[in-house]
């Protein structure tokens, strides 16, 4: 082997070396180029829209129940009124094949809201849908949807879809719930289960509170003024704020109380400990005037905390 003068080895040695930091830095990505924090959390998020926007644009093609349901996990969960939550994609599948035209329908529909875990692997939408019927009339709807990154894919775990009133809303992108950068519970099984312990204790603290205070007072401690609730068939938008949410659901409760407590069948929560979803019933206290229980109502309810010493705030619901 030709051996090479001392000072010929040393400067090879260093061109190997930049080539090998080179590798690195493309592999690794922004991180090494000097991208700020936030413009790779908005990353993280802008990938979640592209998902959501690109099954919009495929179902645009199809019938309604065929591009709704193309962007599910085989684990979706949806909320499906008096018959309770549909769970699997079969069964939620057969819930929406319910709805009134739905196979024949065409369908299209935008984000105006989205919301990202620190880890980049689960996230929220919500937003505008339109369907329209086989005869050209359409029906405006609004949904909301947990979504999970599987592999290389996102996919909705858990959907929501909701008749609205029809009139003007405002079409644009209108809330980012971007990952912070701060200390979190690292990605393993038992920091994750103890992540969605404290969810789930969450969300029975809520309810308690609602017996305690009212159901006004414990929505407007639970919330936070960028929550946001998907609002009732008779309202054309969503309801935004904690103090507006509360005093929307706490119409004919009473002052000190509430009629209705709930709590988590089950909860699910990103590696990164910071966002998750409680997935569950809301119950009746009392039976109907006849003394006939009356039928739990379904729910799912999207969670986030800043930190893991700090409390669980509902975002969107």
């Amino acid at each position: 082997m030709l051996a090479l003068p001392p000072d010929t080895e040393y400067a090879m040695r260093l061109v190997r070396l930049a080539v090998l930091l080179g590798m690195i830095a493309f592999l690794s990505g922004p991180a090494w180029s000097g991208e700020p924090a936030s413009a790779r959390a908005l990353r993280k998020v802008d990938a979640l829209l592209v998902a959501d926007r690109e099954h919009a644009a495929a179902a645009a093609k199809t019938d309604m129940l065929t591009g709704v349901s193309a962007q599910f996990a085989d684990s979706v969960v949806m909320p499906a009124g008096s018959k309770g939550l549909a769970e699997g994609r079969d069964a939620v599948i057969d819930a929406l094949r319910a709805r009134s035209g739905i196979a024949t329908s065409r369908v299209t529909w935008a984000p105006v809201g989205v919301g990202m875990s620190a880890d980049g692997g689960q996230g929220y939408t919500y937003g505008f849908m339109q369907q329209t019927l086989a005869d050209g009339s359409e029906v405006p709807l609004k949904y909301l949807a947990y979504w999970q990154r599987q592999g290389t894919d996102w996919r909705v775990i858990a959907y929501r879809l909701a008749r609205r009133a029809a009139g003007d809303v405002d079409r644009d992108l209108r809330h980012v719930l971007s990952p912070k950068d701060v200390p979190m519970t690292p990605g393993n099984a038992s920091s994750r289960d103890d992540a969605a312990a404290t969810l789930a204790d969450a969300e029975r603290a809520f309810s308690q509170e609602a017996q305690r205070l009212g159901l006004e007072a414990a929505f407007a401690k639970f919330g936070r003024s960028d929550s946001m609730n998907m609002g009732g068939g008779d309202a054309a938008d969503f309801v935004h704020g904690a103090a507006t949410i509360a005093k929307a659901v706490s119409v004919g409760q009473p002052a000190g109380g509430s009629t209705l407590h709930w709590g988590p069948e089950r909860v699910v929560v990103a590696d990164s400990g910071d966002l998750g979803v409680s997935i569950g019933y809301i119950r009746h206290n009392a039976p109907d005037a006849d003394g006939k229980p009356l039928p739990p109502i379904p729910f799912f309810t999207v969670w986030h905390r800043a930190g893991p010493d700090e409390a669980w705030r509902y975002v969107a619901e």
